[in-house]
Order: C-alpha cells, then structure tokens, then sequence
C-alpha cells in the first residue's frame, strides 16, 4: 500500500455565493487554493454547493414533508424535500 493510499482524504466543503460565474475573484480564489491543495500527498474529496441562485424557502409543504414518514411521503413531498435533502 503507498502512503497517499494509506491517507484518509482531506474532506472539503467549498460554498459558492457569487452570482459572478466567470469573473468572480472568490471562485477564482477558492479554484487555485483547490488546486494547491491537489498537489499534495493526501487525496481530496471536495463537496461542492452553489447557493448564488438562493436556496429554497421552508414552507407549510417543506415542514408537512419533513415531518410525515419518508415511506409515507407523496411525490410532491420528496420534490419539496428534494433540495434540502441533496444539501
């Protein structure tokens, strides 16, 4: 077994806010500390989440949803949970 084998994956949560795609300075900031990060011995597993589009509300249909059995829920309940769940 090789060392970077051996080593556990540094875990990284990286968050975009920007409603800049191409031209914003955090992206590109946070693109070049990945990429450093790539270079060392340890492997990465980077999660990644963009929250410049919003997020959605927590409504009446999102808190009924929550709260009935996940083997309960309609269609309509796991669509409304579907974004919250993925996050």
């Amino acid at each position: 077994m090789t060392q970077q084998a051996s080593l556990q994956a540094l875990k990284i949560l990286r968050i975009d806010s920007s409603g800049r795609q191409q031209d914003s300075v955090t992206r590109q900031l946070t693109d070049a500390l990945i990429a450093q990060l790539a270079t060392q011995q340890r492997p990465l597993q980077v999660t990644e989440r963009d929250v410049a589009p919003g997020l959605p509300v927590v409504s009446e249909t999102w808190i009924k949803a929550n709260f009935t059995d996940p083997e309960q829920r309609s269609t309509a309940q796991r669509d409304a949970l579907a974004a919250s769940d993925a996050l």
